[in-house]
């Protein structure tokens, strides 16, 4: 028995009849996916935004429980705790919210199968259609059962998380990264032109590696923007005191006030005794996020510029609470 892909066994074939389900007004009836294809978070996620209810990924969870006792709580927590991070970075915070909601992008994908089991996600590049799909199916499954003995089949590593010889192509291997040591070390022409040449041999594996350089004739070195006014436009995003720790959130503020570029507060505000007694230290982008955290005149006048965020009501828990706990630590 060949198995197919999870997502494309989910959404029915060609006519995707789980989609014909929601357009007949079905779509609170439950679906169920029990797979062995399911490992990371990111596979969980791909079902459930595709419309299911819950999904069992029966063999990670035997392969952790056999890995160490316990261990099928320990990945089930791991994965659900992956998930809330998936839905908090869209402001989301049911699933009932989040299933069936298709908010991803595909890539590498043909478009004949984008709109056939991805008809309201995203799709700006194309690649490999349902035939080369199910090819690959059928290559997993001869692989898996070629042995001609008659002990069961051993799991071979894939490479999918590390570098194997055999495995999946990463942006970097071994050797790539000895180069860049050597020209590190020793930064000498013959040393990075070992490097770039390995360097840009390799196979592209994202889609950056697909740009190239076009020429151009060069512009008068006059007509360049200055220095401080490119600057002036930089600005980080905008990450909270709670996600990124107060440390790592002043250290940025100051860098981009150095530069004369800007700092994002984030949602959780900012502390009122920086840009009271340490202005360099101070975000000149504050976010106003539901009036949570310490927006007040005060806060309001010392920005540069606002960043109204009160639509989004739905946050990440996780943060927020600690962003409580920082700001009640430092008052």
């Amino acid at each position: 028995m060949l198995l197919t892909p999870a997502y494309l066994g989910q959404e029915g074939g060609d006519e995707g009849w789980y989609q014909e389900i929601v357009r007949a007004g079905a779509w609170d009836v439950p679906l169920i996916i029990e797979t062995g294809q399911v490992i990371e978070t990111h596979h969980l996620a791909m079902l459930i935004a595709a419309g299911a209810s819950a999904v069992c990924p029966y063999l990670a969870l035997q392969l952790a429980e056999e890995l160490k006792p316990g261990g099928a709580l320990r990945y089930r927590e791991a994965v659900d705790l992956g998930l809330r991070k998936v839905l908090a970075r869209m402001g989301i915070c049911t699933i009932g919210s989040y299933r069936n909601s298709q908010l991803f992008e595909v890539v590498g994908l043909d478009q004949d199968v984008c709109e056939a089991f991805f008809e309201d996600a995203g799709a700006a590049l194309g690649g490999k259609s349902l035939r080369a799909l199910l090819q690959d199916s059928l290559d997993r499954h001869t692989s898996a059962f070629a042995s001609n003995t008659n002990s069961a089949p051993q799991l071979r590593d894939e490479g999918l998380y590390r570098f194997r010889q055999s495995g999946e192509r990463h942006s970097s291997s071994p050797e790539l990264v000895r180069r860049m040591h050597r020209y590190v070390k020793s930064p000498s022409p013959e040393n990075y032109r070992a490097y770039a040449e390995l360097a840009e041999a390799r196979e592209p594996v994202a889609v950056r590696d697909l740009f190239e350089f076009a020429p151009a004739d060069p512009i008068a070195l006059g007509e360049v923007e200055p220095e401080d006014a490119i600057l002036h436009r930089f600005s980080t995003q905008a990450m909270s005191l709670g996600a990124l720790g107060p440390e790592a959130h002043r250290t940025l503020a100051i860098a981009m006030n150095r530069l004369g570029a800007r700092s994002n507060t984030g949602e959780g505000g900012e502390d009122p005794d920086v840009y009271r007694t340490e202005p360099e230290a101070a975000n000149r982008v504050k976010q106003v996020a539901s009036a949570r955290f310490g927006v007040t005149t005060e806060y309001l006048v010392r920005a540069d510029e606002l960043e109204d965020q009160r639509s989004r009501l739905l946050n990440n828990g996780t943060s927020w609470r600690r962003q409580r706990r920082l700001l009640a630590i430092s008052t």
